[in-house]
């Protein structure tokens, strides 16, 4: 299956993670002065605890229930280091991070989940931990009584008569959903006997975050996503998955980081298959990396940096190496739309770092918790912030709309009032420009979310609006039949104006939950879990399961089929194979979604004011196309057949109708844009092309 992927490093999955020297030493005097920032600052160590990964088992592929989603998952101790760093070198703007007007941020419409049977509605599910398990069957089965057999983690609330498994609520649903399974018994368990399960039970989550004891257990990822937005639980939860804006002392590093990056050749000396061993490629590895370091050394503080070459005892320096990676991890994952060519390169060093081999060369590894507005909030015990009642103005996104000045003014003062009643409530444990930096942070994350989301809320309504499900205008129809020009589907109209929606309603959920999916992507890129060289078809890619992705991934999938009530086509997830090899790749596709229905958005929008702007154009547009109305049902009927028509498949026997199929096919329909009959329209809307700048 051909991917929409932007990044041309190749893609990652690491070898195996350490815990290498675990240096506390803050970095000497020497090698870095400490800069005067002219923005304030919130430097924070956020170190996760190790934790057990649970591990995923692929889905029952039994013949009836042929879309069951099938990827295994491995085991492994995530270790997090984190620690304070200074540094100084040069001077850049940004605007994504730029601290002058914070962003806006939008209250969206969130509803809680119905309620499921089973446990009571809010009861936290509970992983088995080991050592405490019960029972292991002995009719030659591989699961754990009371446990759910599909996902292996979760306490099992039901059973099935026919199938004679234990399943959680969630696997059940996913299994069961369609053909002959539909029809199986579900038999509830007695609330006692969950209770004696519960009562041996423990959380493992599978998020590595900083938790407390005294706070509650972890939530499961579909319990995330039935949280009501804007509630208190919400906002604790998004805040352990946002950035921390950088300072302007950060930028500075930002800039040092960037060059370093873009100079590196390092994927593209150790990720080929010329190397006669093991040894060899490790020995071009570590050579690459100290290189990287020293020239940071040297860009930062030039004494330091000539003795470094000479000692290699970086590890005396690990706090001010870890501050760097970290910083340049958190300003892509603020802003996706840069670093298209360098971050996979960095998440490469970072992995293989973390190589126990490595480990010992260098004395230390890259990888550090990011600095989120949790993990700074917590380490300086203001958590109360994110039980304000005024948190939600306070971070609220101001759109101008058909808002009057005046409105607009209102809305303003409302927002900076909050965030100086925040501020000031909670100066006692924190600098008020500190705690302004972190509602700015929290500003910039639904902003984003905002600007994500709103093309494909856009493209819903133009569906909705222009085409009803039940009648297919004539020669607006959006039936499609397999063989015909690219199509490896077969739909009815009915059939291909549901497949669309609920695809274009995944893509709302899983970019609705972004940061939280690229903070998992991290995690499971950067695991311990060793990665392997595969030709996928599209060149050299590290080859990695990712459990953490897999599992969310599953949950939104599950909380879209629950909501929609209705499924079409395959609900096969792609994670690990030759398809998506890795969490990187993963996420790198999904950042395509905006990419791929902003300009069609805009010219949709556009067309209107173009017909009253240009008369020659309007007339042209008259005689081609009927009316200007026509010609956006047009531009939708193409998009919404041609581009969901199943195309996004390795071969023509296999249809592309699985999660990551569906995006595949999208990227197809881009690439012949220009020989669509409205290719012009596009043309004077603005549009130059779909993949966006990879150079800044």
């Amino acid at each position: 299956m051909s991917q929409p992927s932007s990044q041309s490093s190749t893609s990652v999955t690491p070898e195996s993670s350490t815990n290498g020297s675990q240096s506390t030493q803050q970095a000497p005097s020497t090698l870095v002065a400490q800069d005067q920032a002219t923005a304030p600052q919130v430097d924070s160590e956020a170190s996760a605890p190790d934790g057990d990964v649970r591990t995923d088992t692929p889905v029952d592929t039994a013949p009836d229930a042929p879309d069951a989603a099938a990827v295994t998952s491995t085991k492994s101790d995530a270790v997090d280091t984190g620690a304070d760093a200074v540094s100084g070198a040069g001077g850049e703007e940004e605007t994504g991070d730029a601290a002058a007007n914070p962003p806006p941020v939008q209250d969206g419409d969130g509803a809680a989940a119905d309620e499921a049977e089973g446990p009571q509605a809010g009861e936290d599910l509970y992983f088995v931990p080991e050592g405490q398990l019960p029972a292991v069957a002995t009719s030659g089965t591989s699961y754990v009584a009371g446990i759910c057999v599909e996902c292996e983690e979760a306490i099992a609330t039901l059973t099935c008569d026919e199938c004679t498994d234990e399943y959680c609520e969630e696997c059940f649903n996913l299994l069961h959903r369609k053909g002959k399974r539909a029809q199986h018994t579900r038999v509830n368990k007695k609330k006692e006997d969950l209770e004696n399960v519960k009562a041996q039970a423990r959380v493992l989550t599978t998020v590595d975050v900083d938790v407390d004891a005294s706070e509650n257990p972890p939530l499961r990822p579909l319990q995330l996503l039935q949280l009501e937005r804007n509630s208190p639980e919400w906002f604790r939860e998004r805040a352990k998955f946002i950035p921390v804006r950088l300072s302007m002392t950060e930028r500075k590093r930002l800039r040092l980081m960037k060059g370093m990056l873009v100079v590196s050749e390092y994927t593209t000396k150790v990720d080929h298959g010329g190397f006669a061993s093991k040894a060899k490629r490790d020995r071009v590895r570590y050579s690459q990396l100290c290189s990287v370091l020293t020239g940071l050394a040297l860009g930062t503080n030039y004494e330091i940096g000539e003795k470094l070459t000479v000692s290699k005892d970086f590890a005396k320096y690990e706090p001010f190496y870890h501050q760097m990676f970290e910083i340049c991890r958190r300003h892509k994952i603020m802003n996706p739309e840069k670093m298209r060519t360098t971050y996979g390169k960095l998440l490469c060093m970072v992995q293989d770092s973390c190589d126990p081999e490595l480990v010992e060369g260098l004395g230390f590894h890259f990888k550090t918790p990011i600095k989120t507005v949790y993990s700074t909030l917590k380490k300086n015990q203001c958590l109360g912030v994110l039980d304000h009642p005024r948190l939600a103005t306070a971070t609220m996104e101001i759109l101008p709309g058909d808002k009057t000045r005046q409105q607009i003014q209102k809305e303003i003062k409302e927002k900076e009032s909050a965030q100086e009643q925040i501020a000031r409530e909670f100066q006692y444990r924190m600098k008020k420009d500190d705690l302004k930096w972190l509602l700015y942070s929290m500003s910039d994350n639904n902003s984003f979310l905002r600007c994500a989301r709103f093309p494909v809320d856009y493209m819903i309504e133009c569906l909705l609006k222009h085409f009803n499900p039940k009648k297919a205008e004539k020669g607006l129809s959006l039936a499609i039949m397999a063989g015909t020009k690219d199509a490896r589907l077969t739909h009815s109209h009915e059939h291909q104006f549901l497949f669309v929606h609920q695809t274009l309603t995944l893509w709302k959920q899983i970019l609705d939950d972004m940061f939280r999916l690229w903070y998992l992507a991290e995690e499971d890129f950067l695991d311990s879990t060793p990665y392997k060289l595969t030709d996928t078809g599209q060149g050299l890619h590290r080859l990695q399961p990712a459990p953490r992705i897999y599992s969310s991934m599953r949950a939104i999938l599950a909380k879209t089929q629950q909501d929609l009530g209705v499924w079409i086509g395959s609900s096969v997830i792609h994670l690990g194979d030759t398809n998506v090899p890795n969490a990187l790749t993963f996420i790198d596709k999904y950042n395509q979604v905006p990419m791929i229905l902003n300009p069609i958005v805009q010219t949709l929008k556009e067309i209107p004011r173009i017909c009253k702007k240009h008369r020659d154009v309007a007339d042209w547009i008259k005689k081609t196309f009927k009316s200007a109305e026509n010609l956006e049902k047009t531009i939708c009927h193409d998009f919404f057949s041609t581009g969901f028509d199943g195309s996004g498949a390795d071969n023509f026997y296999d249809a592309g109708s699985c999660i990551d199929g569906r995006l595949t096919s999208a990227w197809n329909w881009c690439n012949t844009l220009p020989s669509k009959p409205f290719y012009r329209i596009f043309c004077l809307a603005g549009y130059t092309n779909f993949d966006g700048q990879f150079q800044e």
